[in-house]
């Protein structure tokens, strides 16, 4: 197995805290799309080299992504079913992504 090109430290254990001990409610989604785009902003910044090049973009998309579906929870038109199906389906995105290019998602 390669080495972790890049490490999201604390970042990734709050990312991991909300997933583990959240209740199933719209605000915990929000919470935990929230955290989502820090991970990215947080990377983003640790970028280096030609992983400037590559991967800007693809995180500029992913978070653009999570953005547009993280719901208002001041509004009564989300079902949280839905929104945990959609949740997980973006999860899915961004641990294949974080995989993909060697990026740890801290403990």
């Amino acid at each position: 197995m390669g080495r972790w090109k890049y490490k999201l430290e604390d970042e990734g254990k709050q990312l991991r805290k909300l997933i583990d001990e959240g209740n199933e409610s719209l605000d915990t989604i929000v919470s935990v799309y929230n955290q989502m785009v820090v991970c990215l902003k947080c990377l983003k910044l640790k970028l280096i080299g030609v992983d400037k090049i590559n991967m800007q973009y693809n995180i500029d998309c992913m978070i653009e992504d999570f953005q547009t579906s993280c719901p208002e929870v001041d509004t009564d038109i989300y079902n949280y079913y839905d929104e945990e199906n959609n949740l997980n389906f973006n999860l899915r995105e961004f641990y294949d992504f974080c995989d993909d290019d060697r990026v740890w998602i801290g403990l």
